[in-house]
């Protein structure tokens, strides 16, 4: 999961998604503490906290447009 995370934070975010959404960073370093915390925890207390974290930060890439940009259009079927 925090591989994922890091994927997401270096790859698609940038500083203007963090100017309209300033909590962005934050999220983003509290959510791979987070997912570190859940490696070394088996109390579903921990993974439901990240999951709240990721469900987050899934909005937010939705307001970016995350999933239109990101996103590698299907190629055409050939006859």
């Amino acid at each position: 999961m925090k591989h994922h995370l890091d994927v997401l934070w270096h790859d698609y975010f940038k500083p203007e998604h963090t100017e309209k959404f300033p909590e962005l960073h934050e999220l983003f370093w509290k959510a791979a503490k987070q997912a570190s915390a859940v490696k070394a925890s088996v109390d579903i207390a921990d993974a439901t906290k990240l999951l709240e974290m990721i469900d987050k930060i899934d909005d937010i890439w939705r307001k970016t447009g995350g999933h239109e940009k990101s996103r590698v259009a299907k190629p055409a079927k050939v006859a």
